[in-house]
């Protein structure tokens, strides 16, 4: 199974990286990268021309638009190659962030359990918990190649920064910085939205979440999901199923037996008002769907949990 290298952030949200030395340079024909073994994270975003640069065991083959980031404490080293190339370079620090070697599959289920945490979670969840849960995730691939507009956009903002060191204007170490980690974070999103297929802030998902917490008690079918949310129920089941790991009726169900335990721990209505009230058909139904999910009947469940 192939594994990619991502720069992982373990530190809680609000750390930032620091830039210590940023530039641009330019090697005519022909180009061979020199020895070292730094102490801080060295990003390169290639604008022209192509080089091979070599980190310990691992070879990189960098051509125009493609962005790297080296690891401190690595050696790396280029091979001579007959080309010139030019690239723009920032050296950075930034406590708390690792390597973290991941598969494609392994990638996407790290993305389903931020998401799933936050939905567990969540009593009252609406659109700003999941936008939540997407600020956590933070895996910036070590080596990767942004669409051409994307790389535009990363290119701008580095000119940016350049610009900021060079005229040296108030607070301009706070706005680098910032900047910097603006694009580290586009470059997460990209990867995000490749490998998920799916760009959250415009996604069905969050939308279809607050409606089923939201008519829990009611008759919900495949036909009231597609004209609350005017697509197709398979392919919302397809995504959905994609993106949380379970289908649409599966996470309902899984909504409404833990409805059902709240009110049977904190309420003294009956198993039948319960059952109404968390959208089950009748008591009978409830009981029958609780004590295969739950091992224990609705009934025994309020004796043990008081």
């Amino acid at each position: 199974m192939n594994k990619q290298t991502y720069l992982k952030n373990i530190t809680k949200s609000g750390t930032y990286p620091k830039i210590l030395l940023s530039g641009y340079v330019n090697v005519p024909n022909t180009n061979e990268h020199f020895k070292r073994c730094a102490t801080e994270w060295i990003m390169y975003v290639v604008e022209h021309g192509h080089m091979i640069i070599c980190e310990d065991d691992q070879t990189y083959d960098l051509h125009a638009g493609d962005v790297i980031v080296f690891t401190p404490g690595r050696t790396h080293w280029g091979i001579r190659q007959n080309s010139d190339v030019s690239y723009f370079y920032i050296h950075f620090s930034w406590k708390g962030l690792e390597e973290e070697q991941l598969s494609n599959e392994e990638y996407i289920l790290y993305m389903q359990t931020i998401v799933n945490n936050t939905l567990e979670n969540g009593e009252n969840i609406d659109t700003d918990d999941i936008n939540d849960a997407m600020e956590n995730i933070f895996l910036v691939p070590k080596f990767s190649h942004p669409t051409p507009a994307n790389y535009t956009e990363i290119l701008t903002l580095i000119n940016k920064i350049l610009l900021e060191r060079k005229n040296g204007f108030l607070n301009h170490t706070v706005i680098e910085n910032g900047i910097l980690h603006i694009i580290l974070t586009l470059i997460n999103r990209i990867n995000f939205e490749k490998n998920m297929h799916i760009t959250f802030n415009n996604d069905f998902i969050p939308e279809l979440i607050i409606y089923l917490r939201n008519n829990i008690k009611e008759k919900i079918t495949s036909t009231t999901l597609e004209k609350e949310m005017n697509h197709s129920f398979d392919y919302m089941n397809r995504v959905f199923h994609k993106t949380i790991g379970i289908t649409i009726f599966k996470y309902l169900l899984k909504l409404r037996l833990e409805e059902s335990k709240k009110l049977l721990n904190a309420s003294h209505l009956s198993i039948a008002d319960i059952a109404e009230q968390t959208g089950f058909c009748n008591a009978y139904y409830f009981s029958s769907v609780f004590k295969k999910n739950e091992g224990i009947t609705p009934g025994n469940y309020r004796k043990e949990s008081r």
